[in-house]
């Protein structure tokens, strides 16, 4: 399940932002996973709201990524953030701008909230970074 939840911040917000509570879900099952070429990536597809999604989780990512379209989708709420550049595996350059913060993942009865940035992504839909797996704790 993927949601998405307001945080509670110190900063002054806007009235209306702050009254705000809307929680965006998203059901989501894990269908496979795939070995990589790469051993320090693997590929889980999942299934939100009855939508296919590639998920690929790289130890060398230094952030969460999501597709922004994805992010749409699901009706995350987004914010505009510090503009960078991510260099993706092709070598191609992605102009940065906005995130989803605090976004609940769901995985087999495990939650985690994840701060996605948003990019537009061609062959996956997320990108986690590995920290969010120490999350999960001991795996057997």
């Amino acid at each position: 399940m993927i949601k998405s939840i307001e945080e509670s911040e110190e900063e002054v917000q806007e009235p209306e932002e702050n009254m705000k509570e809307d929680l965006h879900s998203a059901n989501c099952t894990t269908h496979a996973l795939a070995g990589h070429a790469n051993p320090q990536a693997a590929k889980v597809e999942e299934s939100p709201k009855q939508h296919p999604i590639t998920v690929l989780i790289k130890t060398r990512s230094t952030n969460n990524f999501m597709n922004s379209k994805v992010a749409t989708q699901l009706m995350l709420q987004n914010e505009d953030c510090s503009r960078f550049d991510v260099e993706i595996a092709d070598g191609q350059i992605l102009k940065c701008s906005q995130r989803c913060r605090r976004v609940k993942l769901l995985q087999q009865d495990q939650e985690i909230l994840v701060d996605f940035f948003l990019l537009p992504l061609d062959d996956y839909e997320v990108v986690l970074d590995i920290k969010w797996l120490t999350t999960l704790g001991d795996v057997t």
